[in-house]
């Protein structure tokens, strides 16, 4: 598949787009976080798309990524835990996501002193934006980050996040093999047009679980 600022600018629209009219059918206070998921991924993506055509002075384009990698790698691993477990009707399940936003704060942390002290800037790389700055991150933080971004809906007894879950967590794996020079990149664009199928759930609670099929 080919990226392009063309990509972005469409996926932002038609995200901003159906995320917007998704809020306004959420009817109880507590699910506004998760489906605002779609909008808040429509804006990272005409973030991206900004980025695409490098805008003048440079320094604008700078600033645009600063708020790309924050989305990506400090305002993500927060969000999630945080958005799922707010609708988490299981207490057992609701104390384990919860529970992630602890190692997901200890990777947010560790990746703003990172963007904060290192100058970051970016290249195309067959089609795609490579996002580089200087990380000294370990393994032990990627799992941290991990655990904010794929874990949540997989460990949400709602069946609707879990399938969300699998191709988020499908997603990163195809990212990190086929992808992994431009995993930040091509990672958020898979995950942005899946969390459209949260759209589809705009009328109906999440306490309503989907049918087993037995």
């Amino acid at each position: 598949m080919c990226f392009s600022a063309t990509a972005s600018f469409v996926s932002s629209g038609v995200l901003c787009s159906a995320g917007a009219l998704t809020l306004r059918k959420t009817k109880l206070p507590r699910e506004l976080p998760i489906m605002a998921i779609p909008l808040v991924f429509g804006i990272q993506q005409l973030l991206e798309g900004f980025i695409w055509i490098k805008p003048s002075p440079p320094h604008v384009t700078e600033f645009l990524t600063y708020c790309y990698l924050t989305l990506a790698y400090l305002i993500w691993p927060l969000f999630l835990p945080f958005a799922v477990g707010l609708i988490e009707s299981n207490s057992a399940r609701r104390k384990s996501i919860q529970f992630l936003l602890f190692p997901s704060g200890i990777s947010a942390i560790f990746f703003a002193i990172q963007l904060m002290s290192h100058p970051i800037s970016h290249r195309v790389t067959h089609e795609h934006i490579e996002y580089i700055f200087e990380s000294a991150h370990s393994d032990l933080i990627q799992l941290f980050y991990c655990a904010g971004t794929l874990l949540p809906c997989l460990i949400s007894s709602n069946r609707w996040l879990q399938v969300i879950g699998i191709a988020i967590l499908g997603s990163f794996i195809v990212s990190q093999i086929l992808f992994q020079d431009v995993f930040a990149s091509v990672w958020c664009f898979f995950a942005a047009i899946i969390s459209g199928l949260l759209c589809f759930r705009a009328n109906e609670p999440f306490d309503h679980k989907m049918p087993s099929g037995n």
